[in-house]
């Protein structure tokens, strides 16, 4: 046979699934019904990876693929090239065809139950609000607490400084963000620094453009594969998402403990702040210290905690504590980035197992794609 009567299919496996049986098994469902739906000679060669959950991996497996594919194209009887990737494994076929001259040369992807990765820039202005939190520990909740103290005694002149100091930070909420910034200058450095970092990671996570490889994706209703990442990912941004209320808020509940203990304590008549006194040193450690335990273990675990479930064996993949806090990582159903696109959703039902690892078995589904493939081939033949 002449080079355009053969074809070669490279298949993909998924997360977890190295050396899966569907695409390295000679004898396979798959397999032989596309060998025997298709009606010319097909050849299948198994790419392996580690299969680790991780991004950097899902790339460091793309850019192997990309060489082995590249290999395929050289050898002369390999035809037309056509890649099944299931689930992550058509993340990793994605980031293979970031070469826009590679994309040219494969006929066709074939993703399975893929969760196409997106990756967005987080607002940083969230992340400076809760960098920038504990000014309103100093400017907002202490002279709340001088106010409410001074009242109780009487401190009227320490009152109204507090009311006037109140007031300014209010009415002059800009003039004080800028001044703060000027005083932390550093910090606006290391903003600049992390969003260098931002935009470098989200160019190396976020898929790339296909613009001339066809792309087949069948998904499966009720993939339970998909419903974990949603829920994943509504997690890992729940606490970055309200930390800043949580930050100022835990101040204000500090001063509500605080302030009702020192007066039970010591009475209205106790010392005012700034008289030096046992008492008052302790009501302004008390304040503070409730609020750095309040905001501390929930800014501790809402760092940690995003990182933990996406390196679960659920998950998108580990990429640490500060990522977490910049990147916003989801999925699509649907590849947004591929110009020559069909999409089918099949209704599937398992005796066991899972949905999401059912399609390589399923013959309506494998008929579907080797139809497909069909059709792709005919296009080729009428181009030529």
């Amino acid at each position: 046979m002449n080079r355009d009567e053969n074809i070669t299919i490279v298949m993909v496996h998924g997360t977890f699934a190295q050396e899966a049986s569907w695409s390295n098994n000679i004898g396979s469902t798959l397999r032989n019904i596309i060998t025997d739906h298709i009606g010319i000679s097909v050849s299948f060669q198994a790419f392996n990876w580690s299969g680790k959950n991780s991004h950097s991996e899902r790339i460091k497996a793309a850019r192997k693929l990309h060489v082995h594919l590249e290999k395929i194209i050289q050898e002369p009887t390999s035809g037309n090239i056509y890649v099944i990737a299931h689930s992550h494994g058509g993340n990793v076929a994605f980031y293979a065809l970031k070469d826009s001259v590679l994309q040219s040369k494969i006929s066709g992807v074939i993703c399975l139950a893929t969760p196409y990765i997106r990756c967005h820039e987080r607002d940083l202005d969230i992340v400076k609000r809760v960098l920038f939190a504990p000014l309103w520990l100093f400017i907002i909740v202490i002279p709340i607490v001088f106010m409410i103290v001074a009242a109780f005694n009487e401190a009227w002149i320490l009152y109204a400084i507090s009311l006037v100091f109140q007031y300014f930070w209010i009415t002059k909420y800009e003039y004080s963000i800028s001044l703060a910034k000027k005083v932390f200058t550093p910090v606006s450095r290391l903003f600049d620094w992390m969003k260098i970092v931002q935009l470098d990671s989200v160019v190396r996570i976020s898929l790339p453009n296909i613009r001339t490889t066809p792309v087949l994706s069948i998904n499966v209703h009720g993939d339970e594969a998909e419903r974990h990442l949603r829920i994943i990912e509504r997690f890992g941004n729940v606490f970055l998402r309200y930390s800043p209320y949580v930050l100022v808020g835990g101040g204000v509940l500090a001063v509500l403990g605080v302030v009702p203990w020192y007066l039970i304590t010591y009475g209205v008549e106790g010392p005012i702040i700034g008289s030096g006194s046992v008492q008052a040193k302790i009501l302004i450690f008390m304040t503070i210290f409730g609020w750095l335990v309040i905001s501390g273990i929930y800014y501790l675990v809402g760092s940690i905690f995003p990182s933990i479930i996406r390196g679960h064996i659920a998950g998108f993949g580990y990429e640490g504590i500060l990522k977490n806090a910049l990147l916003r990582i989801f999925i699509n159903k649907s590849p947004e980035q591929v110009i020559s696109l069909t999409e089918i959703t099949y209704h599937v039902e398992v005796d066991k197992g899972l949905k999401h690892s059912s399609l390589y078995e399923n013959n309506e589904i494998i008929k579907y794609l080797c139809s497909w493939i069909c059709k792709q081939e005919s296009q080729l033949i009428v181009k030529t």
